[in-house]
């Protein structure tokens, strides 16, 4: 996911994680989501490097279910919230972030 969507997901309530290979990119992005009043953790990580992805899981392992959210995951969420299953749902948000929320 993009800095874009990391945003829309925090303004709507997510806490997120920002990962990226510059590791200050990632650190001001998410001060600037904090000073905004969301829940956001930055951090310098190339996933290809397997140590680096062990500490991604470690990472994950916070996250109350263990695991972050699968793209699928998120998906499902927003097509529900886009479709008419979701008629009578008027101005609230719906945080799709395995309980870290409330955690």
């Amino acid at each position: 996911m993009g800095l874009a969507t990391a945003r829309a997901f925090a303004r709507a309530g997510a806490a997120v994680v920002l990962a990226d290979l510059d590791r200050k990119a990632a650190e001001r992005a998410s001060e600037d989501l904090t000073d905004a009043g969301h829940r956001a953790l930055g951090l310098g990580c190339d996933v290809a490097a397997e140590e680096q992805a062990a500490a991604m899981v470690d990472i994950m392992k916070q996250q109350p279910i263990g695991r972050l959210g699968a793209a699928d995951e998120i998906a499902d969420a927003v097509l529900w919230l886009c479709g008419p299953g979701a008629g009578f749902v008027i101005g609230t948000a719906l945080p799709v972030d395995g309980g870290f929320t409330v955690h």
